[in-house]
């Protein structure tokens, strides 16, 4: 799991002040923070013995991953959220984890939600259904399912850079980013990378059908070289230097019929582009290329 935590969080575990913590989960994680977050821990929390040995282990363990900055994203100013703490939970699946003894107002809640960031009760974690640190989520699928792809929202709300690989992008495919991309930044610009094939959308009727959910959004087509058709069987979306989200069986896997989302068998995985991965180039029939990272 990752996650960005207040101090209040680690000060309940380790003075035992608020039963019923789920403090395994917690500890556990891999905390996003910043250097700001990382001596607001020390300032607070050092005197404290266990928390030092725990310190301690989890630097020499790399389980703190320190967030640099903001990748030009302007966030808003709120009054009772600590900015370091919006721009890690921002990089760090979305999680801003707080104190019982703490209230976050609900003009906060409401702003934070607007990026994707859940505020969560330290006794209430939600469950994973994936191990470790990445994938962050996996949602599996089965013929005549009823998911919609609403857990996948949060990872696109605000983003300014947003690339699509989908090589058979279809009108079903087409429905599900349309859904996705409501909610990004105003400015954002979405590529879309598709194939040449012959029952594949061509690029007017993709280019209409985003702006017709996000006027205001910069959409570019491009189609991909042969070499990166034949290499990529899976298709992404990149959602700036933050998140991919994988499909194993095709954007389309989430399906409306008759206004009612249904499924086809296949997996979504979310993953943390910014651990564990490595570069590739998705080249483009027009001898243009666009670097995306791709985990191991």
């Amino acid at each position: 799991m990752q996650c960005t935590a207040h101090f209040k969080v680690l000060e309940d575990i380790f003075t035992n002040k608020v039963p019923q913590l789920q403090s395994s989960i917690i500890l556990s994680a891999l905390f996003g923070v910043t250097t700001s977050i990382l001596t607001e821990y020390n300032d607070n929390l050092k005197s404290n013995q266990f928390f030092f040995d725990w310190f301690s282990a989890s630097t020499q363990n790399q389980r703190f991953k320190t967030i640099k900055n903001g990748n030009n994203h302007v966030f808003p100013a709120l009054a009772g959220i600590n900015p370091d703490h919006f721009v890690a939970a921002f990089y760090s699946n979305l999680m801003l984890i707080y104190s019982t003894r703490q209230v976050v107002e609900g003009e906060d809640k409401a702003h934070l939600s607007n990026w994707g960031v859940a505020t969560v009760n330290a006794t209430r974690i939600p469950t994973v259904n994936c191990t470790g640190d990445n994938p962050l989520l996996c949602i599996h699928l089965t013929n005549g399912g009823r998911k919609a792809p609403n857990q996948l929202k949060p990872y696109l709300a605000k983003e300014k850079s947003i690339i699509v690989y989908d090589k058979f992008i279809n009108s079903k495919s087409l429905d599900v980013l349309k859904e996705l991309f409501n909610g990004v930044d105003a400015t954002a610009t979405v590529t879309i990378v598709k194939s040449d094939a012959d029952n594949v959308l061509n690029s007017a009727v993709i280019t209409a059908s985003l702006k017709a959910v996000s006027p205001s959004v910069t959409v570019n087509v491009h189609t991909a070289s042969k070499k990166t058709s034949l290499e990529l069987h899976d298709r992404y979306i990149f959602v700036g230097d933050r998140y991919v989200i994988k499909f194993t069986k095709g954007i389309d896997c989430f399906y409306k019929e008759r206004g009612v989302w249904c499924n086809k068998i296949g997996d979504v995985i979310v993953e943390d582009n910014q651990q564990r991965y490595t570069n590739y180039l998705i080249e483009l029939d027009n001898g243009q290329v666009m670097a995306v990272k791709l985990t191991n």
